[in-house]
């Protein structure tokens, strides 16, 4: 009997995007898997909805008032029959037998919580064509189920999109779905429940997520005050769960002060309150650490403190640009 996997999409106002997302599930592309797919309307105002029932009669469809695609993305969970579950946004693609290498994965191993593989940014032209934005660094692909390294990983910034890991459901059903509380971050807070239970995932070579780049601003964006309040009581409860659980390593000391301490560094003069906030954490738990900014950077750290060294070598930037480089610096 072939493996079933539901697919959950969270639609909201996608009229023009739903039926690419749609076709790339079309189950001649992926072989070997029965797909299930629950499209869940979370309140379109365009016609969405309309649009699935009419064109796609055979998918399981639901709807509920307008409550964001967390709350949605449970409701599909709820109403999934299958062993294994994928979250996908309504804009977003896969590409062809996206399903069999992570499959082989988890079906040859039952300790695995899920397996993920590699995601691209894409644009689709005018002429239907798509465009792939090429990547600055190579992305972490870890082919074995190391919790610690993947959680490590996960508190230091790293990003992967939803439908880029297909996920055992039992799992899922178990920590109890996404937050919808939280205004960003639900998928890394998902991710976080699951490792910090010492539950694996793994990194296997196969077809790529694809994630649609908008013109607009996107949810997971932090574009406001709030969202990044929201993101700083995460830390804090993260903080809790790896105290209470005695989860702290080096590595996991390292990556959680790194991503608060880079956080302090990009918000400082937007969202100062909040932002000393993150440096703070930092400091909390890892009180030695340094940014990293070359050679120079470091002597001025050693002699002035990490505050007053970032205020001159900004002031070196903004007096003479010839006075400091940044290439191959990180801030």
């Amino acid at each position: 009997m072939l493996p079933t996997v539901s697919v959950v999409i969270p639609l909201y106002n996608r009229i023009h995007l739903i039926g690419a997302t749609l076709s790339s599930l079309n189950q001649t592309l992926h072989p070997n898997v029965v797909l299930e797919i629950i499209v869940v309307d979370d309140g379109s105002t365009d016609g969405s909805g309309d649009w699935v029932r009419v064109n796609y009669p055979q998918i399981k469809f639901f709807e509920q008032v307008n409550q964001g695609a967390p709350t949605a993305r449970n409701l599909g969970l709820a109403n999934s029959n299958g062993e294994f579950i994928l979250f996908l946004d309504s804009d977003d693609l896969i590409e062809p037998d996206f399903f069999s290498a992570k499959l082989n994965a988890l079906l040859n191993n039952h300790e695995i919580a899920g397996a993920y593989g590699l995601w691209e940014h894409f644009e689709e032209m005018n002429n239907g064509e798509l465009v792939i934005h090429p990547r600055h660094a190579a992305y972490p692909i870890i082919q074995s189920p190391n919790w610690e390294k993947h959680l490590a990983l996960l508190l230091s910034g790293w990003f992967i999109v939803p439908h880029a890991i297909l996920w055992r459901s039992s799992v899922i059903l178990e920590i109890g779905g996404f937050n919808p509380k939280l205004s960003i971050n639900q998928d890394v807070d998902l991710l976080f429940n699951i490792l910090s239970n010492k539950k694996t995932i793994i990194g296997v070579k196969s077809p790529k997520a694809l994630y649609r780049v908008h013109s607009s601003d996107r949810v997971g964006q932090i574009n406001s005050q709030p969202k990044l309040e929201d993101i700083f009581n995460l830390r804090i409860q993260f903080k809790n769960v790896l105290d209470t659980a005695d989860l702290w390593s080096d590595e996991i000391k390292q990556a959680f002060s790194s991503y608060c301490l880079g956080l302090w560094v990009d918000y400082r003069t937007t969202y100062p309150l909040i932002a000393l906030q993150f440096y703070k954490l930092s400091k909390t738990v890892c009180p030695n650490l340094k940014l990293r900014g070359g050679f120079v950077f470091s002597i001025l750290q050693t002699i002035f403190g990490m505050v007053l060294a970032i205020k001159i070598k900004y002031f070196l930037r903004n007096s003479n640009k010839h006075v400091w480089s940044y290439r191959n610096n990180t801030v």
